[in-house]
């Protein structure tokens, strides 16, 4: 296995000319001091460009270098090999066999600064990585609930505009990842949803202004990023049906089984 990580020692920065698509410049122009290069007319010269396929080729020689990408995911980890390998004799080749590989954060207790998250990117792209996943539980802002995350930090929508567009720099796709039904106690505390509490941090289902309230949070979290996909928690709800269920919406202990599958049903509509 090959990794960015192995390269470049401090202080030995390397002049790089690039001849890549415009696309690409800015984003390679920001990894300079992560990787101790700096970008000139007359330094050691880094051809990236498109193939068809599915394998990542990167030859280097005392002369230049080449990367060859089959998709844009695939252009940075080219880059950093290229330069973890200039003036060498060498050919790497890399496949994937799996399409969409990226790492959750977790942003559950509170959010990472976005100049955290900038590193997460750029880490990502070195790595050839396809996503960020952001953790999230209640700290991001469902619009017209003020109690929704209150007293936690979260991300303006102007910072998940910043987010976003630094993560298409990159081809790194952010990706929210919400909680529908347990891991909800820090909202669940407020006096704004406690009719939709069922029991600890596990939200009231077969119960609609519990589905009301996910419907918002789902259309608040769209509407500050651009990715078509959500992940949608629902693990760990333990005792679902066994609080506030049993009492007010009904006593005769329905299998979890079937509320779960009720709840999941009713969420992906």
């Amino acid at each position: 296995a090959y990794s960015c990580f192995d390269t470049i020692v401090p202080g030995n920065q390397m002049k790089i000319k690039i001849d890549c698509s415009s696309r690409y410049y800015d984003g390679i122009k920001e990894l300079e001091p992560r990787l101790s290069f700096s970008l000139s007319k007359d330094g050691y010269p880094i051809r990236l460009e498109p193939i068809e396929g599915d394998l990542l080729r990167v030859e280097t020689t005392p002369n230049g270098a080449i990367v060859s990408y089959p998709q844009d995911h695939f252009v940075y980890l080219g880059f950093s090999l290229a330069l973890q390998y200039a003036k060498e004799n060498k050919t790497i080749e890399i496949s994937r066999k799996i399409q969409e590989l990226g790492t959750m954060q977790d942003c559950s207790d509170g959010v990472m600064s976005v100049e955290g998250i900038k590193t997460m990117i750029r880490e990502s792209a070195l790595l050839g990585y396809t996503y960020l996943g952001l953790y999230l539980e209640s700290t991001y802002q469902v619009e017209g609930e003020p109690y929704f995350g209150y007293q936690n930090s979260s991300y303006s929508k102007e910072e998940w505009q910043e987010i976003v567009s630094y993560g298409e720099k990159f081809d790194v796709e952010i990706v929210p990842f919400i909680q529908t039904l347990g891991h909800m106690g820090k909202m669940l505390r407020w006096s704004r949803f406690g009719e939709m509490k069922d029991i600890n941090d596990v939200m009231l289902t077969d119960y609609e202004p519990t589905f009301t309230l996910i419907r918002k949070m789902i259309r608040s979290i769209r509407s500050v990023t651009k990715t078509t996909r959500i992940s949608l928690g629902m693990d760990e709800s333990y005792f679902m049906g066994a609080g506030r269920y049993h009492w007010f919406v009904d006593p005769s202990f329905p299998d979890q089984k079937t509320l779960f599958l009720r709840h999941l049903n009713r969420v992906a509509q």
